[in-house]
């Protein structure tokens, strides 16, 4: 792990810290987690956390953890938690929320950012998350529907296409901006190798693009929460005199540590991560309209016989049927994900989804329920049928209490729905 370059440049990064900083460069990166309180209280979820954990200073919110294989432990397919490195968790911690009504996050894949804030939106407000690549979008959505999150909406788009259409409607746009990744070069070393000054160059004008579709999104009154995972000043606080420089009525929030801006790195315990908040001046004047349902009689019967459900809202899209419990607002841009996707419209027949199943505004909520053994959880997850004596028909499947998804009773046996895309093959 060596280049010349950056080393030269991060002498000047952190002055007073040099040697701790280049210390901590040579130890292991730490991984870790945030909790979904949307499933639970954070007391209630660490219960379920049977390996080794401890807390993040920086983050009451956050852990480290020690779990080789965290992404097949029952927590993470759950979607009790998200896999994150603590420090880049805390910015979807520090926006105030209150009174926030319609979130983006327009450069969201793999969606950590995004799954941290839909964790703590007020109910009702929703999100749109957004990421330019189509296949890293897909990522984004699956990570939404693990987690079981229902205030969500997944589109594939430019940012600046998105405030185009939508000019000063978020009451609140998280901005973490593709950067040149100083801070993560503990987790991949091959960022050295295609480092250079002129890399750098090319990203602090990106970003600086991609700020100017986030100010035109934000309503006045709102916030952009900008982020980086890089040390570079001509990407962190250069940026953010430009952004201060150009748009005069943003302001600059101050942060937990009594700053306007943050900076944390490898001898802060965590990898790299800076942060900055602003204030749009002004009062919102735009309320967006809500989407015109859609209706969908074999789907409001399948609800009706299957759960106790008396409010929700239906959306189609073609033979897609998408489900929230609250309105959704009319945004008039093509949707991965509109709420939760709830299934499809085969031949006059509605046929459930895996989501429907999943979403935490659902649990509880399906007529027929079946508690799963730890056999029969692994038996789900590899596919595979298991004896049922229980009621006929779409069951819903808990572990732990918590949605796994589903199955359909017949003739003694429980066919497993678990989607073929998630099952392990071992």
């Amino acid at each position: 792990m060596k280049s010349a370059l950056f080393t030269e440049r991060a002498k000047a990064y952190f002055p007073e810290e040099q040697e701790a900083f280049f210390k901590a460069l040579e130890e292991p990166a730490r991984d870790g987690f945030f909790l979904n309180t949307q499933k639970g209280s954070e007391e209630e979820l660490l219960k379920f956390c049977d390996f080794p954990y401890e807390p993040y200073p920086r983050n009451p919110h956050a852990w480290y953890h020690h779990c080789e294989k965290i992404g097949r432990h029952p927590t993470f397919e759950l979607g009790l938690l998200y896999g994150q490195e603590p420090s880049a968790s805390l910015p979807a911690e520090l926006p105030d929320l209150s009174g926030v009504r319609f979130a983006a996050d327009l450069c969201a894949a793999p969606g950590g950012k995004s799954c941290g804030l839909l964790r703590r939106l007020p109910q009702g407000s929703f999100l749109l998350a957004n990421d330019i690549s189509y296949k890293r979008a897909e990522i984004l959505s699956s990570n939404i529907e693990r987690m079981g999150f229902g205030n969500a909406l997944v589109t594939s788009l430019a940012p600046k296409e998105i405030a185009r259409r939508l000019p000063e409607s978020a009451d609140l746009v998280i901005l973490d901006a593709p950067c040149s990744g100083e801070g993560m070069i503990r987790k991949d070393d091959r960022i050295l190798q295609e480092y250079s000054l002129a890399n750098i160059e090319a990203c602090a004008r990106r970003q600086q693009e991609i700020f100017e579709a986030a100010y035109a999104l934000c309503a006045p009154g709102g916030q952009i929460l900008y982020s980086t995972c890089t040390f570079a000043p001509e990407e962190d606080e250069e940026n953010v005199s430009f952004f201060l420089e150009k748009y005069p009525d943003l302001c600059s929030e101050t942060l937990p540590n009594g700053k306007k801006s943050w900076k944390l790195s490898f001898q802060h315990g965590s990898e790299g991560q800076f942060m900055a908040l602003f204030r749009k001046e002004g009062t919102p004047y735009k309320k967006l309209p809500l989407r015109k349902e859609d209706k969908c009689p074999e789907a409001e019967r399948f609800l009706k016989e299957e759960s106790d459900l008396q409010d929700f809202h239906l959306y189609r899209n073609k033979e897609r049927i998408f489900l929230s419990r609250t309105p959704l607002p009319e945004i008039s841009l093509p949707c991965l994900r509109s709420g939760i996707y709830a299934g499809d419209l085969q031949k006059g027949n509605f046929l459930p989804a895996h989501c429907l199943y999943r979403a935490n505004d659902l649990q509880g909520h399906f007529r027929k329920s079946y508690e799963v053994s730890k056999e029969e959880y692994e038996q789900i997850l590899k596919g595979l049928e298991i004896p049922f004596t229980g009621p006929q028909g779409y069951v819903s499947l808990t572990y732990g209490g918590f949605p796994l998804g589903y199955g359909k009773s017949v003739q003694g046996r429980l066919k497993n729905k678990y989607p073929k895309g998630l099952r392990r093959m071992v």
